[in-house]
């Protein structure tokens, strides 16, 4: 079908990122909770294809971070160790000039090796997309819906809304393999997630956003009954 369930995902991925930077009031996506940058220089986190090249794995594995802002009583910057593991649900596809694909995965930041220590904030069930712009150096993998937090340190998660991972220095840049999944490649990373207080309303979604997937609905019906017609 043409809006299978990762496609969805995907646009959702898509217009959050979209309508965030169009500025919209960040009590809608939650406040930062935990910010982080490597420690080090390098290209640590790794994708890899499967032998058709039709799926990929994102993996950072005890990447030594800085922590340098955290909802918890702990002073800042703090060393941590991240670990993160997303593995594609679907194939690529590329949605007005980004390259597009929906991950299933799994995320640790704690204070030693393998996700064991402090749990500075980790989720076991991310489901998320990573986006590109075709032939940059630059990847992002953004949860496509609120993922479940658990820390050691910050005692009140609230309603976890965003999962954001940045991705630098892709090497070689973002491209699609024949097999139609993201290519393999290397990349230093990042990251930020957010979370709305407890005693906040949780927000609805924005009705901008609902209206633009609207739009993209009806654009996407009316191609295929035009493509039926033919």
């Amino acid at each position: 079908m043409l809006f299978s369930t990762h496609f969805r995902a995907m646009i959702m991925g898509l217009a959050l990122s979209g309508f965030a930077s169009l500025g919209l009031s960040d009590s809608a996506y939650g406040e930062a909770i935990l910010s982080f940058g490597q420690t080090s220089n390098g290209l640590p986190v790794v994708a890899t294809n499967n032998a058709g090249g039709t799926s990929t794995e994102i993996k950072a594995t005890n990447v030594a971070i800085t922590i340098t802002q955290i909802a918890g009583a702990i002073s800042t910057p703090v060393t941590g160790i991240l670990n993160f593991d997303f593995k594609s649900t679907g194939p690529a596809v590329t949605v007005f000039g980004q390259d597009l694909q929906a991950y299933l995965g799994s995320f640790s930041i704690t204070s030693g090796a393998n996700g064991t220590g402090v749990n500075y904030l980790s989720s076991s069930l991310v489901n998320a997309v990573a986006q590109g712009t075709n032939g940059q150096t630059a990847l992002g993998i953004t949860s496509a819906s609120n993922p479940v937090f658990t820390s050691d340190v910050i005692t009140d998660l609230g309603f976890p809304t965003s999962v954001s991972f940045s991705l630098a220095s892709v090497t070689p840049p973002v491209h699609i393999t024949s097999g139609g999944s993201l290519g393999a490649f290397r990349s230093s990373v990042s990251g930020t997630f957010g979370a709305t207080a407890s005693t906040t309303t949780v927000p609805e979604p924005p009705s901008l956003l609902l209206l633009g997937l609207g739009i993209i609905g009806f654009m996407g019906t009316a191609y295929r009954q035009r493509t039926l017609s033919i």
